[in-house]
Formats: C-alpha cells, structure tokens, sequence
C-alpha cells in the first residue's frame, strides 16, 4: 500500500490492483455493476466511481470519467477514509457491524485524521447511518475534498448482497439544487432503488 502526499489518500501497489482488477473482470455482478456505472455517466456525465470493501475498507476499483475537464483525485487503487467519505457512509450503513466496527473506532477517536470523519460522535454517525439505510443515498458536500461533491448509493446482488457503491463526483459550482436532484434520482433507479425518495 502508497500514500499519495498530495492527496491524503492512500493507494494499492500495481500487483495488487492487477488482482483486483482480475477478480472484478470474472464476477458476473461486478461486470454488472460497471455496466450501471457506466450508466449513471451517461445520464448524467460526472465521473462515477466504483467502490468495493476490502480488508482495509473502501477501495475504488473503476473509474468512469465525464466529459468535462475533472480535477481527478480519486483514481483506482485509491482507498477511501470510511467516514469522511460518501462511499465509506453507504459502507458503513449496509455492510454488517462486525465488519466496520473497528474502523470506525479508530477513525473516531482519532482528532489528526485528515480528512476528518463527516460527525464527530458514534450516536451522530448512528443517525446518519439510519437516514442512508432508508433514503438508499448518501451526499458528501467539500468534506473529503474541497469544491468536491459526491453522492454515493449501494448496489446488491439478486440475493440482495452488498456488492459495492457507485459514487457519482463532481465540481460544487456546477451542482445547483435542481441539478443535484436530479442526479440522485438517476443514480438511484440505475443502481435499483427506484422506491427510495431523494429528497
């Protein structure tokens, strides 16, 4: 594993990122879950990321790119902080406790992490992780990146298995409220939550 300096963010070394990338290209739900990611970018051309759990927490495996000139700092192999990110809320609200329990300690109780956890409390986390699990969605506005927004949603398999998040990234200035909406609502029918109400 490779922290990047400049972006704060920590990496997977090449080997590892050609086994990931092998064990995603062979799973029929991940090939399905590029195939919707691809689908959010289409819909709503801003750089979509996919997002799966590893031993270390969220990692970006797959980046799909919008047209627009991005400033890209996250890139695959990058792994995300769990709670300071969108991606890792939605992780930390779907996958089973036992799972992120520590993580979660740690990230907490730390006050040099940087970037910091979005809430600062285990009952505030609590009650974000509440809304995500019934709103299916979570929004990150400038905390993991300044001028950065990103909204993350989960995507299951058939037999309703966290398989991994889409997260949808782009530039604040150009997300107005009516645009933002918008953009939730795609990201939430193609990743399947079409009940869900994006408010």
């Amino acid at each position: 594993m490779q922290r990047d300096p400049l972006r704060r963010l920590y990496q997977l070394g090449g080997f590892a990122m050609e086994l990931g990338a092998a064990a995603m290209h062979s799973s029929d739900a991940m090939i399905d879950a590029v195939r919707r990611q691809r689908m959010v970018r289409d819909a709503v051309d801003e750089t979509v990321s996919l997002v799966i759990w590893s031993n270390n927490g969220p990692i970006v495996i797959h980046v799909e790119e919008s047209s627009r000139a991005v400033l890209m700092t996250v890139r695959p192999g990058t792994l995300l902080p769990l709670c300071a990110s969108a991606a890792g809320i939605v992780f930390a609200a779907f996958l089973a406790p036992h799972l992120t329990r520590a993580l979660i300690a740690a990230e907490l109780a730390s006050p040099d992490n940087d970037p910091a956890p979005i809430v600062k409390s285990t009952a505030k986390l609590n009650d974000l992780l509440g809304r995500v699990k019934r709103e299916r969605y979570m929004v990150n506005r400038g905390h993991l990146l300044p001028g950065v927004m990103a909204v993350a949603s989960p995507l299951f398999d058939p037999g309703g298995r966290l398989i991994g998040v889409l997260s949808v990234i782009g530039r604040e200035s150009h997300l107005t409220p009516e645009r933002e909406r918008d953009l939730i609502a795609h990201l939430l029918r193609i990743a399947g939550h079409e009940a869900a109400t994006a408010k």
